[in-house]
């Protein structure tokens, strides 16, 4: 149904087509044209290359290839599932951005925070929040950095821990490599052994998970319990 104020109403087998890549489908549509906004409602499903997206309702920028949802939604590129209650996607970009109970799954891992943005391309994962990142092998938390899910490389910031079975490492920022069990920490490090009730100060320092071994350096303070 198009109207004259150049809004139009559409129902069943809804497809919108962008480029040669990106395609929408649902069950309604509402089309405003003079926005260039559409709003498609009932099993919305946004398909661009490897990465679909599901939700029950999305508002589409037509004119700045923009997707929200704010129901609820799912995303999946190759191994990583994404979930989160509000989210963008940034076509131009390739860039999503999630809010609200934000989980990331893959093989690997599994991600939570409230605030997350995501490259489709690269496959890394930008916090800016509270995050906690867990596998089998160990527990990293920060409120700011970023994690590869590919290479399994991340820099984590502001109140960073990377926490095993018997070590803790805590520092403001540490680089960590999971593939090699390799971290590198800067700034009031803390290597909590708890297996020998050990703590080490310093400013900086490195551990290696597969010998565990750690080197500290800047004014180093060793405190045994």
């Amino acid at each position: 149904y198009y109207f004259d104020n150049n809004t139009l109403e559409a129902y069943d087998h809804i497809m919108i087509r962008k480029g040669d890549s990106l395609t929408i489908t649902g069950d309604n549509l509402k089309y405003d044209g003079n926005k260039k906004l559409a709003t498609i409602e009932g099993n919305v499903v946004c398909i661009e290359k490897d990465m679909t997206l599901t939700t029950p309702i999305m508002t589409y920028d037509v004119k700045n290839s923009v997707a929200s949802y704010f129901g609820g939604g799912t995303i999946v590129n190759k191994d990583n599932i994404l979930t989160s209650r509000s989210g963008y996607y940034y076509s131009t970009s390739k860039m999503l951005a999630f809010k609200h109970n934000v989980k990331l799954k893959n093989p690997e891992l599994n991600m939570f925070g409230d605030t997350l943005l995501y490259n489709t391309i690269s496959k890394t994962a930008f916090f800016v929040g509270p995050t906690n990142i867990i596998s089998k092998e160990n527990k990293l938390y920060c409120e700011y950095g970023w994690y590869n899910t590919e290479t399994e490389k991340s820099h984590l910031n502001t109140r960073a821990v990377v926490q095993t079975k018997t070590n803790e490492l805590r520092a403001d920022s540490i680089f960590y490599d999971r593939k090699v069990g390799y971290g590198k920490a800067y700034s009031c490090v803390q290597i909590i052994d708890t297996t020998n009730k050990i703590i080490l100060h310093g400013q900086l320092a490195e551990h290696y998970e597969n010998t565990n071994i750690s080197l500290v350096t800047g004014k180093p303070l060793l405190i045994r319990k």
